[in-house]
């Protein structure tokens, strides 16, 4: 019994009333509410800032609610276009604590257009860390826009306060550039960025005093200050969220054809059971999985943009990340057999047909014409002097001089490698390993010179195998990298790999581009592990790479697994 039944229970005996056992069962058994507010904003006033998606975004995800996971339709709040304007938001917010009681599950959505501090246009004294969703009648060229936006900490996180300490267990999803500072300048096909900077004029200086404010801040301790609340955005301080509009439709297909935003396209598949989300079998989708699952969707896309997750790994001392996101375990995705995605690349004019024919001789690798949707995108850069292999969003994976041909097969030939790994692992694995390049609010964007390490948090207790993968096309363990830390890690314990001490980061360093994570969890310690203790810089194509495939098959249903993704920009 709660602490509150009890006094209720002591409060009816001392007034001489008797409880029947079928009041007793009504009191003890009664189901959680369900309590949905969302809102989308695509009609902005400026027909340059429209979007196409969030309408779509709002009424899809209220269908999936009341038709999957039992949402009674009065319980869902929507707020679409002329009437998401700040009051109603606010004041919808506020009606939260009315409208629900301790153990009610509360969803606060929002899909529109964000801002923030770290928006180097913006030159806002909004508070660091705290990103601003635009409501409708914001004007976005007035002195006085500051109070016009749904700002985070000062807006959000008293009504998110309330709540949590009320006993409501709320998740906060947000398909907008909550975070957006726009550190990376991909494109994504042209894909709409769901930011809008409030001032056109950006300087330079402007954007290196606020990246070295963020950096020195993200140093510090900042736990979540929350038991019950969780959030969910579309992309981490460094990026811009996309839409993807009607006419988008047929290179990156949504979940029924209409325009959405790029993150709820993603998380619709997920509600609706159509993406594998419950890793480890228990019936339930939690953050870490659904995290993952959507990262994942994301990450084939490539809209260059990675859904973040709060707590981070690190902060999440009460295991929130582990819990049901939404009631109703049988609506949940359960994995199936995993199938290989081709690993195909696209090549750019100017490629020569020697190019291409070394590039058809590597393992498991296709090369298709530019307009194709593939892996991996090849093309010359503008001065014509070295070759450019970016993802289909246009991150960076390598780059090499046009006389260096074996560098750029080096890197195809391991990336291939890589995705076969994934593959391996995701139908080995029992559970999702929560993990995270940290600082985690930089979603794996790095300059040079950055520091930088891992946190893994293991559901049982584990021994950890972590391999970097990086630009050129070389695996390296770094961790385990001393024998020492061959031992177990214990179970729910947040470890920093190699260390959080500011001797223990890792320091960002050349080559520019993209390194890839694969993570491992054992529940026993595999006979081989020991001898990959330093192991670096192994070249594409060493046939110790197959040991690596063997043990994971051999561990199949005994580990959990995560991969993450590095960036690096220079400075």
């Amino acid at each position: 019994m709660t602490n509150c039944f009890i006094q209720l229970l002591r409060a009816l005996r001392h007034s001489g009333l008797a409880l029947t056992f079928s009041m007793l069962a009504a009191l003890t058994h009664a189901a959680p509410n369900k309590v949905a507010l969302l809102v989308g904003v695509g009609q902005y006033p400026d027909p340059e800032n429209r979007l196409q998606g969030p309408a779509n975004d709002v009424e899809a995800l209220r269908q999936v609610l009341v038709q999957r996971w039992g949402y009674a339709p009065a319980n869902v709040q929507v707020l679409v276009d002329q009437a998401a304007t700040r009051k109603e938001i606010l004041q919808a917010l506020q009606g939260l604590m009315q409208r629900t009681q301790a153990d009610d599950e509360v969803l606060v959505y929002f899909s529109g257009h964000g801002t923030s501090a770290l928006d180097p246009a913006l030159g806002l004294p909004l508070p660091h860390g705290s990103g601003a969703f635009i409501p409708i009648d914001a004007q976005l060229g007035s002195p006085n826009v500051l109070n016009q936006l749904i700002v985070g900490r000062t807006d959000l996180r008293p009504v998110f306060d309330q709540l949590d300490k009320g006993g409501r267990k709320v998740w906060f999803v947000s398909d907008s550039c909550y975070s957006g500072q726009q550190v990376r300048s991909f494109t994504s096909e042209g894909l709409p960025s769901r930011m809008v900077p409030l001032r056109q004029a950006a300087a330079q200086s402007l954007m290196t005093d606020v990246r070295q404010r963020f950096q020195q801040n993200l140093q510090q301790n900042q736990d979540w200050p929350y038991r019950n609340v969780v959030f969910l955005a579309a992309g981490a301080e460094g990026e811009a969220a996309k839409d993807i509009p009607a006419g988008y439709v047929s290179k990156f297909p949504t979940v029924d054809g209409k325009a959405h935003g790029a993150m709820t396209d993603a998380l619709l598949r997920v509600l609706n059971g159509q993406l594998p989300v419950d890793a480890n079998g228990d019936g339930v989708a939690s953050l870490h999985e659904v995290h993952q699952a959507v990262a994942t969707f994301m990450a084939q896309r490539a809209y260059g943009h990675t859904p973040q997750r709060l707590p981070s790994v690190r902060d999440d001392a009460h295991a929130t990340g582990q819990r049901a996101l939404l009631s109703g375990a049988a609506v949940v995705g359960v994995p199936s057999v995993v199938v290989r995605r081709p690993f195909g690349v696209a090549v750019h004019a100017g490629i020569t047909e020697d190019v291409v024919r070394r590039i058809l001789a590597i393992p498991d690798v296709s090369v298709t014409d530019a307009a194709s949707p593939a892996m991996l995108r090849l093309a010359l850069s503008r001065d014509q002097r070295s070759f450019q292999l970016a993802t289909q969003g246009g991150d960076l994976v390598s780059s090499a001089s046009r006389d260096d041909v074996g560098r750029l097969l080096g890197t195809v030939q391991q990336m291939a490698w890589v995705e076969r790994m994934d593959a391996m692992a995701i139908q080995s694995r029992r559970a999702v390993l929560p993990a995270e390049i940290a600082p985690a609010a930089l979603g794996g964007n790095f300059r040079i010179g950055d520091m930088l390490h891992f946190v893994v948090r293991p559901d049982r207790d584990a021994f950890v195998l972590l391999l970097n993968v990086d630009s050129v096309g070389k695996v390296s363990v770094l961790y385990p990298y001393f024998p020492q830390e061959l031992a177990a890690i214990p179970a729910g314990t947040a470890r920093a790999i190699p260390g959080d001490r500011p001797n223990e980061r890792i320091q960002v360093q050349e080559p520019l581009g993209m390194d890839v994570q694969l993570l491992f969890a054992f529940d026993q310690m595999p006979a081989e592990m020991a001898r990959w203790v330093k192991r670096t810089d192994i070249a594409p194509g060493d046939p110790s790479l197959l040991e690596l495939e063997r043990m994971v098959q051999s561990n199949k249903g005994l580990l959990s697994y995560a991969r993450t993704e590095l960036r690096v920009e220079a400075k």
